[in-house]
C-alpha cells in the first residue's frame, strides 16, 4: 500500500506546488497571468504603461498616477488541448479539451493628490487536465482541477511628480483535486486533494522618466508558504479485497513557492504608437522538493530541482485617429516567450510543462466614462520530452491553447474627465 500511495501522491503534490501560487508570471504550470483584456492584446507587456485598475495585479505603482475613481470587471475564457506520443511508437493519446472561465474585478480611487487605494479580486488559476480512463499514464494522472481566488488590497503613494510606489497584500485561497488510477492488479482510482489559505506581498514602482514618452517600472511579488494541513486521499479500488489495505486517510504538506521580479519599459515614438517590453523572472529554484506526511503511511520526499525561468513580452498599441467627439480606438498586438522551469526527468502528465510562444491581438474602445477591451492570445507549447518514466510514461507532450479576454471599465469624477 505504501508504494502505491507514494506513486500516486507525488504528481498531485507537483500540481499543488506549482498551481497554488498567486501573482506569478505566466511561467510554468497553469498560471494565467493575463487578467486584463487590454493587457492581453499586447502580451501583457503592460507594467510601465498601464493606466487601468488591473494595475493592482501588474504593477501597483501605477495606481498612484490614476485620477479619480475607476472600476473594471471582466473575464477570461480559456480552451486548451494536450497530446502525448509515447517513446516507443505506441498509441498516441489526447486529453479531453479543457474549457474554463476565469473572472476578475478591480477598483482604484484617489484619496489625496499623493495617495490612492485599490482592491482586486481575480482567479489566475482554474485550469486542469483530463486524460482518458485507459490511457498509458493512468496511474500517474487522470483528472486534475485547480481553483483559486486572490484578494489583493493595495496602497499607492506618489512620492515625486514622476515616481509612484504601490504596495499590496495577496490573500490567497486555493484548492486542488487530482484523480489517478490505482495499479492494474487493484483497478479503480484514488482521488487526492486539499485546500488552504495563505498570504504574500507585492510592491511596484513606476517612474515616468520622460512623461508620456518613456517610462520604466519594477514590480516584485514575494514567495509564500502553502501549508496543506487537511489534505485527503480517497481510495476506490475496483476489487473489494483491497478495501481494507487501502483506507482513506489524511495528509499534510508544506511547500515554499517562488518570488517573481518584473522589469518593464514603455516608449512612445509618436503620439499614436506605444511600444512596450516586460521581462519576468520567476525564481523557481526555491522549488527543490516536496514532502508529504501521510496519516497512515511513511513520509514521502520527492525532489523536483526546478530552475529559475524567464518570460519575455513585447507589445504594440496603436491609437487610431478619430474625431475628438467619437471616443478613442486602440488596436494592439504582442508576442511572448515563456521558459519551462521543469527538468525533463521531472516531467509528469498532471503538469506536462514546456517552453511556450504566444501571439496576441486586441482592440479597445473608450467613450466618455466607459471603456471596453477585448484580447486574444494563441499559445503554442513546444514539444517537451519526459525522459525517465519515473514521474509518468516516457514520451513527448505537446499542447495548444486559445484565450479570449473581455473587460469593461468605468471611470468616474476626475478619471472620466481625464479620459
Amino acid at each position: 500500500m505504501k508504494n502505491a500511495i507514494r506513486r500516486i501522491a507525488m504528481p498531485v503534490l507537483a500540481v499543488i506546488a506549482t498551481l497554488s501560487w498567486t501573482g506569478r508570471a505566466q511561467a510554468a504550470g497553469f498560471l494565467v497571468y493575463d487578467v486584463s483584456a487590454e493587457g492581453m492584446g499586447k502580451a501583457s507587456a503592460f507594467s510601465a504603461s498601464i493606466d487601468e485598475p488591473s494595475a493592482i495585479w501588474f504593477n501597483p505603482g501605477a495606481v498612484g498616477f490614476m485620477p479619480g475613481w475607476q472600476a473594471s470587471a471582466g473575464g477570461l475564457y480559456v480552451t486548451s488541448s494536450n497530446h502525448f506520443d509515447p517513446k516507443n511508437a505506441g498509441q498516441s493519446w489526447d486529453a479531453k479539451r479543457g474549457n474554463y472561465f476565469l473572472p476578475s474585478a478591480f477598483v482604484t480611487g484617489r484619496i489625496l493628490d499623493w495617495f490612492a487605494v485599490g482592491l482586486g479580486v481575480c482567479t489566475p488559476f482554474g485550469l486542469g487536465t483530463k486524460w482518458p480512463a485507459n490511457w498509458v499514464g493512468r496511474e500517474y494522472a487522470l483528472d486534475t482541477s485547480i481553483q483559486t481566488i486572490i484578494i489583493n488590497p493595495t496602497l499607492a503613494f506618489k512620492v515625486y511628480k514622476t515616481v509612484s510606489i504601490g504596495v499590496g497584500v495577496d490573500i490567497i485561497y486555493g484548492s486542488v483535486d487530482m484523480k489517478s488510477g490505482l495499479p492494474e492488479v487493484m483497478g479503480g482510482t484514488v482521488e487526492v486533494g486539499g485546500d488552504t489559505w495563505t498570504a504574500g506581498g507585492n510592491i511596484g514602482i513606476l517612474w515616468k522618466v520622460l512623461p508620456g514618452l518613456f517610462h520604466a517600472s519594477v514590480a516584485y511579488r514575494s514567495r509564500a508558504r502553502l501549508n496543506f494541513k487537511n489534505g485527503r486521499a480517497d481510495f476506490d479500488p475496483e476489487h473489494e479485497e483491497f478495501d481494507r489495505d487501502l483506507p482513506d486517510q489524511g495528509g499534510k504538506a508544506v511547500i515554499d513557492l517562488p518570488d517573481i521580479l518584473t522589469v518593464g519599459f514603455m516608449y512612445r515614438p509618436h503620439p499614436s504608437w506605444t511600444l512596450t517590453l516586460d521581462a519576468n523572472v520567476t525564481f523557481w529554484s526555491v522549488y527543490k522538493e516536496i514532502k508529504l506526511d501521510f496519516s497512515e503511511a511513511d513520509d514521502v520526499v520527492k525532489h523536483r530541482d526546478w530552475h529559475d525561468a524567464v518570460t519575455v513580452r513585447l507589445g504594440l498599441d496603436y491609437k487610431a485617429p478619430l474625431r475628438s467627439t467619437a471616443g478613442r480606438l486602440n488596436i494592439r498586438a504582442g508576442f511572448l516567450f515563456d521558459q519551462n522551469p521543469a527538468p525533463k526527468d521531472k516531467l509528469d502528465p498532471s503538469l506536462p510543462d514546456a517552453n511556450r510562444i504566444a501571439a496576441t491581438a486586441g482592440v479597445g474602445y473608450a467613450y466618455k466614462w466607459i471603456k471596453a477591451d477585448i484580447g486574444y492570445m494563441f499559445v503554442y507549447f513546444l514539444p517537451s520530452k519526459a525522459t525517465t518514466g519515473q514521474e509518468g510514461p516516457e514520451g513527448t507532450y505537446s499542447a495548444m491553447a486559445h484565450l479570449i479576454g473581455l473587460s469593461i471599465t468605468g471611470r468616474f469624477g476626475a478619471a472620466a474627465r481625464h479620459n
